[in-house]
């Protein structure tokens, strides 16, 4: 329907949070990216709506193939098992240029694995180093290869805004934490109010 609605190109928020979109849904929403219907956005909130790693897949991937949301600062994908899968895909949309002024990314609870974590890291870095806030990633399954990316992430100074990341609840050991805790104090000054949970 998005797709097919005159003025939607306008659309700078889009909140579906707690709609079961599934797969349906997402095919929806890649349609009307593709179309050049949400090149405007600014912020989308998709929390708890049944999306699995095939879903997150073709949703980023449209937004990767024309950077139709360049314009993209909030992400908001919480409660979605995306995956993999899903973590590969935005990793590509941000490389193509889809996230280049991302600000905040939500995506708790996402079975995202430690190869997705580590693959979403990389492209923040790519894309976002100048604007990226804040970044909740907590439950998701990371481990060596994520701390790895996270680490030097930060140790090159490469996400100098980032001012609150949250990254609670993973597979992290504590030389791993200590590794993105060294990486974080290295990278000194923050923003006022930092704060890194591991």
């Amino acid at each position: 329907a998005l797709a097919q609605r005159a003025g939607t190109s306008r659309v700078q928020k889009l909140c579906l949070d707690g709609n079961a979109l599934g797969g349906r849904g997402a095919d929806g929403l890649a349609a009307a990216s593709k179309a050049g219907e949400l090149q405007a956005l600014e912020e989308l909130s998709l929390m708890h709506c049944q999306l699995g790693e095939e879903h997150g897949a073709a949703l980023f991937e449209a937004l990767a193939q024309r950077a139709v949301a360049s314009r993209l600062r909030k992400v908001y994908l919480t409660g979605n098992s995306l995956g993999g899968q899903g973590a590969g895909a935005l990793a590509a949309a941000a490389k193509a240029g889809a996230l280049e002024v991302l600000e905040e990314l939500w995506m708790m609870d996402c079975k995202l694995g430690d190869e997705g974590g580590a693959a979403l890291f990389e492209a923040l870095v790519f894309r976002s180093r100048a604007s990226l806030r804040f970044v909740m990633l907590t439950n998701n399954e990371f481990g060596t290869r994520t701390a790895g990316a996270a680490a030097a992430a930060l140790q090159k100074g490469m996400l100098p805004a980032l001012g609150e990341s949250w990254l609670t609840r993973n597979s992290f050991s504590e030389s791993e934490k200590a590794q993105i805790q060294a990486g974080w104090d290295s990278c000194a000054p923050h923003p006022p109010g930092k704060v890194l949970k591991i």
